[in-house]
């Protein structure tokens, strides 16, 4: 759950799968800015009804909390979500509400500048991401017959590669065909950069920019995230150094 000083949105986050589900707990507070974000924790039901009124018994604590220590909560701009497998049926009258005013349901929600939607298959975040990417490419595709291949490269890692890095551990593991969108956009842009064919292969001119495939990314990126973890966790050196050694061999 999210919610800001100044009457800014919140968000309810629960996970719906096999009656398991992630309960609001106003235990403990972190805070990115202006948005506070409220730990959660599992529990298990067994009754969907019974679900339904823990939830508005921890929202109303915790809107309890946010009165007392003077924060506003704008419940027109609240919403929460239900996650569940895509083929899996839930109830659509799932009802919460913040001091009698009722919280609307959404399919996806925006938090932290990522796109969340209740089947976690990351598609709005992909569509998001493409549509930004198709800007940026009109744009360069302009530019280059007026810049050198130097700033065409720094174009981008600004306009493009900053939007496929961000939040990319949590929603670049998703299928294959989903990203695809954004690896046929990274195709295109390279082609044009190197004023090649639209048929051309790619994969020579990935090499050539020194760019990164978008699969290629995600594989970086969990792969460096695995590595601080054991580092963090008193990995053993020689093991870290094994480790390093085939991920300079990739």
């Amino acid at each position: 759950m999210t919610c800001g000083k100044h009457g800014d949105k919140v968000k309810v986050l629960y996970i719906e799968s096999d009656i398991f589900l992630f309960i609001l707990s106003s235990a403990e507070t972190k805070m990115w800015g202006s948005i506070t974000f409220l730990p959660i924790y599992k529990t298990h039901f067994f009754h969907f009804n019974t679900l339904e009124s823990n939830v508005n018994s921890k929202i109303t604590k915790v809107y309890t909390w946010l009165c007392a220590n003077k924060l506003s909560l704008n419940i027109d701009k609240s919403s929460f979500a239900l996650f569940h497998a895509p083929q899996r049926k839930i109830r659509q009258n799932f009802h919460i509400a913040i001091n009698n005013e009722a919280v609307k349901q959404s399919d996806c929600i925006k938090y932290l500048g990522i796109y969340i939607d209740s089947n976690l298959s990351w598609k709005p975040q992909v569509e998001y991401i493409a549509k930004k990417i198709k800007r940026s490419i009109g744009l360069i595709s302009k530019l280059r017959y007026y810049v050198n291949s130097g700033i065409l490269n720094n174009l981008y890692y600004t306009l493009i590669y900053l939007f496929l890095m961000y939040g990319l551990i949590a929603w670049g593991n998703t299928y294959q065909t989903t990203i695809q969108p954004l690896y046929l956009l990274q195709k295109k842009i390279v082609r044009i950069i190197t004023f090649s064919k639209f048929d051309e292969h790619s994969s020579p001119l990935f090499k050539q920019l020194n760019f990164v495939k978008i699969c290629d990314l995600v594989i970086i990126i969990i792969i460096i995230y695995g590595f601080t973890s054991f580092l963090n966790a008193g990995m053993h050196w020689t093991v870290y150094r094994k480790l390093t050694s085939k991920l300079t061999y990739l």
